[in-house]
């Protein structure tokens, strides 16, 4: 097994060839909180910062044999699943990596569409969702996504992380009412986040990517749900006010 003094995490999703988002996104925010950043490919997008024009997914065996292959050789401490296929592979997914790693924590961040409308996940279920969460640690979905899979399930956030003993992030920026609250449900605990002053920051493309995978990170380095929240907030906002194109930086806090 692979040794090091770094927390390993691993991201499942796509490849987004201006590594504003997916992927690409992900491993440069592993490297900037100083983790090993491990990634697996689950589809290949034709796209810019700006649009989606084309996805082609992995195949499903594809997808697996590079999990597998990182479990041979990985101690994963956390695992943030993305832009998947679909639902069943994503519960493939989650069951691969408990039988060999049952204390990993694991994210979904459910990327149904892009923030340009084209659709990602275009099936979901109710049986399906239940299965994924009552299996992974978390769920990272924006207001939007969120709105989508309580039409599914017909349950509250607040009610759905008891009845699955997870915790459920609905992210704030899409939120017209709320614009910039993100809320984090656990079984036994609501906490609000405020949003920092917006009017400073610029729109960026793969900000939710940004989120997840620095949430993924600070709870692979062992910190609570609460504090993990709240320091990827930050994080996020550093990438959101660093300049004023759709693709952030990635340099040192000032």
């Amino acid at each position: 097994m692979f040794k090091n003094e770094r927390p390993v995490v691993l991201s499942i999703g796509g490849h987004d060839p201006s590594n504003g988002a997916g992927i690409g996104a992900d491993v440069k925010t592993m490297e900037f909180l100083k983790v090993i950043g491990l990634t697996v490919c689950s589809a290949q997008t034709i796209q810019t910062d700006k649009t989606v024009r084309m996805i082609e997914w992995i195949e499903e065996d594809l997808v697996l044999g590079q999990v597998a292959a990182l479990l041979d050789r990985f101690n994963l401490d956390s695992v943030k699943i993305s832009m998947v296929k679909d639902l069943e592979l994503i519960c493939d997914c989650v069951e691969k990596i408990r039988h060999v790693s049952p204390d990993t924590r694991i994210i979904w961040d459910p990327i149904i569409e892009s923030s340009s409308g084209y659709p990602f996940i275009q099936s979901l279920t109710n049986q399906l969702l239940r299965e994924i969460l009552n299996h992974v640690d978390g769920i990272i979905p924006n207001f939007s996504e969120w709105e989508t899979i309580e039409q599914i399930m017909k349950q509250s956030p607040a009610d759905l992380t008891k009845t699955t003993n997870t915790n459920i992030i609905v992210k704030g920026g899409h939120d017209s009412m709320n614009k910039g609250v993100d809320i984090l449900y656990t079984p036994t605990e609501t906490y609000e986040f405020k949003p920092f002053d917006i009017l400073k920051g610029y729109e960026k493309h793969g900000s939710g990517c940004m989120f997840s995978t620095a949430l993924a990170c600070y709870l692979a380095m062992g910190h609570s749900w609460e504090n993990a929240t709240q320091s990827a907030k930050t994080f996020t906002y550093h990438r959101m006010v660093s300049n004023t194109s759709l693709l952030a930086y990635y340099e040192p806090d000032k």
